[in-house]
């Protein structure tokens, strides 16, 4: 795509706000993984462990941060999930 999927707006709002909007919506509490201190402003963000892992960085980087016994993790890009 070429381009920062969190930002990219579907509706009028960035993509990141739908993902934080399904998550809050449901009751539960959120953070944003990954290295984007941007989006702080949104939520806490989490360290992914870095880019190279890919998602699983990310998930990896949320559960070393969390003692809660389940976690919801979904991308940015389903905002219709």
């Amino acid at each position: 795509m070429g381009v920062d999927k969190a930002t990219v707006e579907f509706e009028g709002r960035p993509l990141i706000v739908h993902a934080l909007t399904i998550l809050r919506d449901a009751g539960l509490p959120v953070s944003i993984v990954g290295a984007r201190s941007d989006l702080a402003n949104l939520a806490p963000v989490v360290d992914d462990l870095g880019s190279l892992r890919g998602p699983l960085g990310g998930i990896c980087g949320a559960l070393q941060m969390t003692s809660v016994p389940w976690a919801a993790f979904i991308p940015v890009d389903l905002p219709l999930l």
